[in-house]
């Protein structure tokens, strides 16, 4: 009779820069203690868009064949092959070397977010506060079973241990020195590229008896929120214009251009935005109520080149107590922001201002740069 498989549990990433809200390279490597594990219990791993599944073979009652009779611990190394991850991407703090550690052992159905450092064989120093001449070091697994203790001088605050690991099987281990400080330590065999990050999995038997739902964990991201800089850089004939830039009513009809910002609008889809005066709260132009960016006049900076340059940035949305003015990285680029200038046969209080051909719909910051400052040339 052929093998039944059933779902031991599954693993979700999510991610609000994404269009589709799951993270679609996230890879997942089984570490070596792990793979013992799921072969010794015939389950296999299934990677999936956004996340993975583990399943196991089941009887015809559909209970595992070889049933979990001790907590299960199980650790997986991610790897996140877009090096821009870091940037539009809000992470935990962590330490120096150290890589992100998420694991369910504080709350069995969350995902919370640690730090570990990752070896081969050498442990990190450990801060001993205090004073004292000498700590007591201390190497156990997370269930609390001691590997080795050792005592060892404290040298300006600092207690390094001389025990080797090279020789110790790979796995999950707590370090610590009484007193002081303490760390995560994943012991690695075997080779692959480097971590973004180690996922850290346990389960009490009861959890995967195969008679309760499988447990859904879901490790959630979310995008980094940044203060959008616009730099116009003006030519000698630009320089008396006025200018601002205000995200346009989409409902007044697409950008002209194809949001290069050079391309020729042909005169049709313009659409005019009422300016604001300096002291009243900033505007988009029509259709205020659907606006999601708004930005501050325009600030004078630093000339480059004998050339005149002003400075836009997003600010906080008008009644909205909360707003920090900060923008959310996200895949999709935020479309009708544009460069205006001011109608020429307009005066006054009344003036309006119109979008500059070719500057219909520009770019959005780029999530692939750590500065969020996007420079037009007119």
């Amino acid at each position: 009779m052929a093998n039944t498989f059933r779902t031991l549990f599954q693993v979700r990433f999510t991610h609000d820069f994404y269009a589709t809200g799951t993270i679609p390279d996230m890879e997942v490597r089984p570490t070596e203690p792990a793979l013992r594990v799921l072969a010794g219990h015939r389950a296999l791993l299934r990677r999936e868009p956004g996340g993975f599944s583990v399943h196991y073979s089941a009887t015809e009652q559909g209970v595992p064949q070889i049933p979990f009779e001790a907590p299960v611990s199980l650790q997986f190394g991610l790897e996140m092959p877009n090096p821009s991850f870091p940037i539009f991407t809000e992470l935990p703090p962590k330490a120096g070397s150290a890589i992100h550690l998420f694991s369910n052992r504080e709350s069995p159905s969350d995902l919370r977010s640690g730090e570990v450092t990752v070896t081969r064989g050498l442990l990190p120093s450990l801060a001993v506060p205090g004073g004292g001449a000498t700590a007591e070091l201390q190497l156990r697994t997370p269930e609390g079973t001691v590997i080795f203790t050792e005592s060892v001088p404290v040298k300006d605050g600092v207690a390094s241990s001389t025990f080797d690991l090279r020789g110790f099987a790979g796995g999950l281990y707590r370090f610590s020195a009484q007193g002081g400080e303490a760390r995560w330590i994943y012991v690695r065999r075997g080779m692959g590229g480097p971590w973004f990050a180690l996922l850290d999995l346990y389960f009490a038997p009861e959890a995967l008896a195969g008679a309760a739902p499988a447990p859904t964990l879901t490790l959630k991201f979310t995008a980094r929120a940044v203060q959008w800089v616009y730099r116009l850089v003006l030519s000698q004939t630009a320089a008396s214009t006025r200018y601002r830039i205000a995200q346009m009513d989409p409902a007044a009809g697409p950008p002209a251009g194809d949001g290069g910002g050079t391309s020729d609008s042909g005169g049709r889809g313009r659409r005019r935005a009422r300016d604001a005066t300096p002291s009243s709260p900033p505007t988009p132009g029509p259709g205020a109520s659907s606006a999601e960016l708004y930005f501050s006049d325009p600030i004078s900076v630093a000339a480059e080149g004998g050339k005149q340059v002003l400075e836009f940035r997003t600010v906080p949305r008008p009644g909205h107590a909360d707003d920090t003015g900060r923008i959310p990285y996200r895949q999709e680029p935020r479309r009708n922001i544009a460069l205006l200038s001011e109608d020429g046969n307009s005066h006054g209080a009344s003036r309006h201002l119109e979008p500059v051909k070719g500057f219909e719909d520009l770019p959005n910051p780029s999530p692939n740069l750590a500065d969020p400052t996007v420079t037009l040339h007119i």
